[in-house]
């Protein structure tokens, strides 16, 4: 993947999350680098509305630091994310313009009561955050969610 050179202490909190666009999919990656909380805690959840009732779909796992990897604050803006089974594939994230980014990749994970599930494409929005500061990527609630939690713990 390539860049595991930019992974440097300094970047002690990163979050990167997904989703479909208007949609209820969608997958997050949180790094922490503060001793004794050193990982990458990788979320993927379907939600969905049936018979009055809300109904989720959740895998989550503790990752290695090095599972997400973003260049550094100041660099231009990318991130790849490498997680542990039961997640298959990675996928990246690239800023291409201060509004748009994209969100490729052959990540997938295997929902439970759902099946195989893809977690990237172009019918994903994304945004990355580092620190406290998260790119204007994703306009829905995939990106306020991010913000809040950046504005929480970064």
């Amino acid at each position: 993947m390539g860049l595991r050179q930019y992974s440097r202490e300094k970047n002690v909190f990163t979050l990167l999350a997904a989703g479909v666009k208007k949609g209820s999919l969608k997958v997050t990656a949180m790094r922490n680098l503060l001793p004794g909380l050193r990982a990458t805690i990788i979320t993927a959840e379907r939600m969905r509305f049936r018979e009055g009732m809300v109904i989720e779909n959740v895998v989550s796992v503790k990752g290695k630091p090095d599972d997400l990897v973003a260049t550094d604050p100041g660099k231009p803006k990318v991130a790849e994310l490498t997680p542990p089974a039961p997640f298959e594939g990675s996928a990246r994230f690239e800023l291409t313009s201060p509004k748009t980014s994209t969100w490729s990749g052959d990540l997938a994970i295997e929902l439970p009561g759902f099946g195989s599930t893809q977690l990237a494409g172009k019918s994903f929005e994304s945004t990355l955050c580092q620190r406290s500061r998260c790119t204007n990527t994703a306009p829905g609630t995939t990106g306020d969610v991010a913000e809040l939690v950046a504005s929480l713990f970064g």
